[in-house]
């Protein structure tokens, strides 16, 4: 049976999305292990992206990112530093980092939605870490420098490779890219039994 409405039904779904992320965030900034933060939060962006598209999923990135910079003690440091670099590397990462994958899932989900989901789901944690990264050794070099220093690591690479990104990135690249496409599978079933 075809929706009557289906934005009403999108902007629906992509609300729900967001309350997800919002509280995947949010708790995601209480769960340290050293200077490690371990969120699922990257599987309902990649979902809502996936389902809905890349506006959701870039709006999904966006909410992702806004809770972060306002929640966890890391961006809150980088805020008082540098607003504008901390809005960077915190929500524009979270909108590319939703955006990009639901696009190239859109465009791959033409030949299999299957690979598709894959595909989505191995770029999200690889554009996140990747954004992340790239601030930390840029933008925020000093900071992380001082922090690894402080924390007892050799230098600004072991840090960030060992006590920053090396555990987080494993963990959130397992769990989204086993997660996601097993999640995705029946919403995109159900989404063309709507369809119809």
């Amino acid at each position: 049976m075809k929706l009557k409405n289906d934005k009403t039904l999108n902007i629906a779904l992509t609300a729900v999305f967001a309350c997800i992320v919002f509280v995947l965030s949010y708790l995601g900034s209480f769960v340290h292990i050293g200077a490690i933060s371990f969120a699922l939060t990257l599987i309902p962006i990649v979902l809502g992206g996936i389902y809905i598209g890349p506006w959701a999923g870039a709006f999904l990135g966006a909410v992702f990112g806004l809770t972060v910079l306002f929640t966890d003690v890391t961006a809150l440091a980088l805020l008082s530093i540098n607003w504008f670099y901390a809005f960077l590397g915190c929500v524009v990462r979270g909108v590319i980092a939703g955006w990009l994958p639901a696009f190239v899932f859109k465009i791959a989900a033409k030949k299999s939605e299957t690979v598709g989901a894959v595909v989505a789901s191995v770029l999200a944690p690889i554009i996140n870490t990747g954004i992340f990264s790239l601030c930390v050794f840029t933008i925020f070099e000093p900071y992380f420098t001082d922090l690894g220093q402080t924390l007892g690591y050799l230098d600004l690479g072991h840090f960030v490779l060992v006590g920053l990104i090396g555990l987080n990135f494993v963990f959130e690249f397992l769990t989204t890219v086993v997660i996601t496409p097993v999640l995705a599978k029946p919403l995109l079933a159900l989404k063309k039994r709507m369809e119809r």
